[in-house]
């Protein structure tokens, strides 16, 4: 990961380490928050964005031409820049739009100003 956050982002390398330490934190803080019910509907939307963030990368990566593996899945699934990942991305996102929608419909109250 740390590789992939040096060959886009262009910023001191303290920076990309506390990105690159600090991603998966967050990640796993906020699957832990879904699993655990905690502000679900906030939570909901950080992974939602946090989704959209990783399909513009992988789209931003994918047009510069990377060539390395980010390691999002360890050695599980390749991860290698490219259509597969954009696919996968926006998979993901598409999800995670879903679920928000069907969770804002399933909250009563849900978009009414209080």
């Amino acid at each position: 990961m740390l590789y992939t956050i040096k060959a886009v982002i262009n910023v001191s390398e303290e920076l990309q380490i506390a990105a690159a330490t600090l991603l998966p934190l967050i990640e796993l803080t906020l699957g832990v928050m879904l699993l655990l019910k905690i502000r679900v509907k906030e939570t909901l939307i950080a992974a939602t964005i946090l989704f959209m963030f990783f399909f513009l990368f992988s789209v931003y990566g994918t047009v510069i031409g990377l060539e390395n593996d980010c390691g999002c899945f360890g050695k599980a699934v390749e991860s290698s820049f490219g259509v597969g990942m954009v696919i996968r991305n926006i998979f993901f996102l598409l999800l995670s739009l879903f679920v928000l929608i069907k969770f804002e419909k399933k909250t009563p109250g849900a978009g009414e100003n209080k």
